[in-house]
């Protein structure tokens, strides 16, 4: 006689983690894990050559079928572009399907800055300076602002000064905002009402400002710079 007992029957285990990877925009690496007793798939809905999976550092090209459990290295190349960019990975065990968000954030373009002055704090209060591509320059006999130049507007706060709008010049109308204090931090972050602008000039390849005034045509949102020359700094004819 033969006695037959039988087991108790085994459930199929599957998961996968974390359901989310984000990434700077520079090179990187993180994990994902797949706990599972059966046979399962792992497939990528978005095609990219700039993620890689490693498994004990040989890489793994999708769609991947396999059982078990297993660990896999996500590694992203550096993304030079500005743009987010992602893919979703989809885990599929026993007739179900998981998704795996994977992101890399793109780059940051830094504005670019001055090298007479640091940059100016952003607050909500602001005020536009156009200055026109024919602006009138009469600075210790130059006659010309040179393209890369930059112009500052700067504000007191007891004996030094800061700056509080800045601008490149590319020889065409230049539009800057110029930050008003926000009366939220201790000191001041930018002009008060009816304060005089104090103006700068950066020329192109130096590391120090030049002090000159300003002659304004006033309008009632914005002021157009309409001539630039060195003089004392005094002589300034328009407040904020």
């Amino acid at each position: 006689m033969i006695i037959i007992q039988s087991g108790k029957p085994v459930s199929a285990t599957c998961s996968i983690s974390p359901g989310l990877l984000t990434f700077s925009a520079q090179v990187g690496s993180n994990q994902i894990t797949i706990n599972s007793n059966t046979n399962w798939t792992l497939t990528a809905q978005q095609p990219g050559s700039w993620y890689l999976l490693k498994e004990q550092g040989v890489p793994k090209i999708l769609p991947i079928s396999s059982n078990g459990s297993h660990t896999y290295d996500v590694e992203v190349q550096a993304n030079p572009l500005t743009n987010l960019r992602e893919v979703n990975l989809l885990f599929t065990c026993n007739n179900n399907t998981q998704s795996i968000n994977i992101s890399q954030a793109g780059q940051i373009n830094n504005p670019p800055q001055s090298p007479c002055w640091p940059t100016p704090v952003v607050t909500d209060k602001r005020h536009i300076v156009i200055i026109p591509f024919d602006v009138q320059i009469d600075i210790n006999g130059s006659t010309s602002l040179n393209f890369g130049d930059w112009i500052g507007f700067f504000y007191k706060d007891g004996n030094t000064e800061y700056c509080a709008g800045q601008g490149e010049w590319k020889g065409v109308d230049l539009p800057i905002t110029l930050f008003g204090d926000d009366n939220l931090s201790n000191g001041k972050n930018g002009f008060l009402e009816n304060e005089k602008f104090i103006i700068k000039i950066c020329r192109v390849g130096t590391t120090q400002p030049i002090d000159v005034t300003g002659i304004f045509l006033i309008r009632e949102m914005e002021d157009t710079l309409k001539k630039i020359y060195s003089k004392p700094m005094d002589s300034v004819e328009l407040s904020a």
